[in-house]
């Protein structure tokens, strides 16, 4: 099943309204390999002549974040959306503080720890992002 077909019926199935707008910012956000803000979203859509304004974006974003659908980073311009763990794989992320350019890293570095802490409790999940100056950049 393609990940857009997952998603929207991960959405149905908690009653979620799938309105043409979601559906088209969810298939922008798909077509990124990487994170991707709002902006982004926007320019895409006025490039292929569609038009959702900048406040739907977000509130589709927020949505879609508070229904487990998106994960959200921070990065150090904006607040960056990808599709959450339900649908990609387990990965973590590299930032530039320079250009703002997020790569995944696609490995876990954080199973030792779990490791230790299993007197403490039980991990339910983690966040593990790595800030730094890409080669790029230096």
């Amino acid at each position: 099943m393609a990940i857009s077909k997952k998603v929207f019926a991960y959405l149905q199935n908690r009653d979620a309204r799938v309105t043409k707008h979601l559906k088209t910012i969810i298939n922008t956000i798909i077509s990124h390999s990487s994170p991707v803000d709002a902006k982004t979203i926007y320019h895409d859509l006025k490039l292929s002549e569609q038009t959702i304004d900048l406040s739907t974006i977000h509130r589709i974003l927020d949505k879609l974040h508070n229904l487990g659908v998106l994960d959200s980073l921070y990065g150090e311009k904006a607040n960056y959306y990808e599709l959450s763990s339900k649908f990609l794989p387990h990965h973590h992320h590299f930032t530039c503080i320079k250009c703002g350019k997020i790569t995944d890293i696609n490995s876990c570095m954080i199973d030792p720890i779990f490791n230790k802490i299993i007197d403490i409790g039980t991990p339910i999940s983690h966040s593990f992002e790595i800030k730094g100056i890409c080669n790029k950049c230096k």
